[in-house]
């Protein structure tokens, strides 16, 4: 049965960022999301974060890497591929044809790894339907009301984006975040908040008209001076 592949290059990834970008692809495709999710997503004056269904980790594979700063130095062929630069390296009919083949296996192991958990009676992988009931579809309906919020929040600042109206759906701080805030108040007002300490004393020794280096600063701190 043939699969689809769907690659992603670029220069840099963060943790999860391939998985995030696949997911929400897949949720727009398949109607778990409207499409505008991808507006809200990348609106950086939003003041709400909202994370994207991630997609699984079966299939995900470092396909290719590029050298090319290093590639120019060396004048080599740093990864498999023709090359008619460069006649060193990895540019090799040889090496191609056998990268070719690890890749072919590499795929088929991937589909077998899919095809484990067998088909449904709609004809469907019941890992790719299990992974939609207990990852998309609850993280869309999650989304779908931060999607709400973010419209709600475009119409109230009426394209100027300097007001925030209530969002209703806006989750509530972490449990050890509300702790370590109450004990901070309760120090502040009850008059324990240290006025100086000695990590403070390294940085709050600025007078004004007053240059020198850091190193002298942090003597003059050290030595109460």
């Amino acid at each position: 049965r043939p699969y689809l592949v769907l690659s992603l290059t670029g220069d840099l990834f963060l943790a999860g960022q391939a998985r995030g970008v696949l997911g929400l692809l897949l949720a727009v495709l398949t109607g778990a999301l409207e499409d505008d999710v991808i507006e809200c997503l990348f609106d950086e004056d939003y003041p709400h974060l909202a994370t994207a269904p991630f997609a699984p980790l079966t299939g995900l594979v470092s396909g290719d890497c590029s050298y090319m700063t290093w590639e120019g130095k060396m004048k080599a062929s740093l990864c498999p591929r023709p090359n008619k630069r460069y006649s060193g390296g990895w540019s090799a009919a040889p090496v191609l044809d056998a990268v070719a083949a690890w890749k072919g296996e590499v795929y088929r192991n991937v589909a077998d790894r899919w095809e484990e958990e067998g088909w449904d009676e709609n004809g469907r992988l019941r890992a790719a339907a299990r992974w939609r009931e207990e990852v998309l579809l609850p993280r869309a309906a999650v989304l779908t009301e931060r999607l709400r919020d973010w419209r709600r929040w475009k119409a109230h600042a009426g394209g100027t984006k300097t007001t925030v109206p209530e969002l209703l759906s806006v989750e509530g701080p972490p449990p050890a975040y509300a702790r370590v805030l109450e004990l901070l108040r309760e120090a502040d007002q009850g008059g324990r908040w240290p006025s100086t300490t000695a990590k403070r004393r390294l940085v709050m020794v600025t007078e004004e008209g007053e240059e020198k280096s850091l190193a002298a600063k942090h003597m003059a701190a050290r030595d109460h001076k």
